[in-house]
């Protein structure tokens, strides 16, 4: 089958940080890069939500040793 995949890349970096300063602090960068991509995410899998797969248990669980 032809033209059955698509890639897309996009920087993120550059317009999550453009209104940044040079000298900003390296944890307000990572914040913003953080938000810049879990946004990205979030509008990808809302457009074709049968393509995401979601395999970290993150909320659901904590190992016996995270309960105490």
């Amino acid at each position: 089958v032809q033209n059955r995949y698509q890639a897309v890349c996009e920087r993120l970096d550059q317009k999550a940080l453009a209104d940044l300063p040079a000298d900003a602090d390296e944890e307000v960068r990572i914040r913003r890069l953080t938000e810049a991509f879990v946004d990205w995410l979030e509008r990808n899998i809302r457009i074709d939500p049968s393509q995401y797969l979601w395999l970290h248990r993150r909320w659901e669980w904590w190992p016996e040793r995270m309960k105490r």
